[in-house]
């Protein structure tokens, strides 16, 4: 699953999570795997907070991006 959707942009990400095809948890640890795979290199994200992210994937979505992950 991983590699499947890490090239996807937001919108493909949204319908796929939409449709039922995936879910917004699935996303998450998609997105969890892939930044523990790259930011010892890059060392972009300082502080993580993975369990709040998968927290709130299992929780209500709404919106045109429900269920996308994104960092802030």
């Amino acid at each position: 699953m991983t590699d499947e959707v890490a090239w996807l942009d937001a919108t493909a990400q949204a319908e796929l999570v939409a449709s039922g095809q995936v879910s917004a948890t699935e996303l998450v640890d998609a997105a969890i795997a892939r930044t523990e795979e790259l930011d010892g290199t890059l060392n972009a994200l300082p502080l993580r907070m993975f369990e709040d992210a998968r927290e709130r994937a299992r929780g209500a979505l709404s919106g045109p991006f429900a269920g996308v992950p994104f960092v802030l």
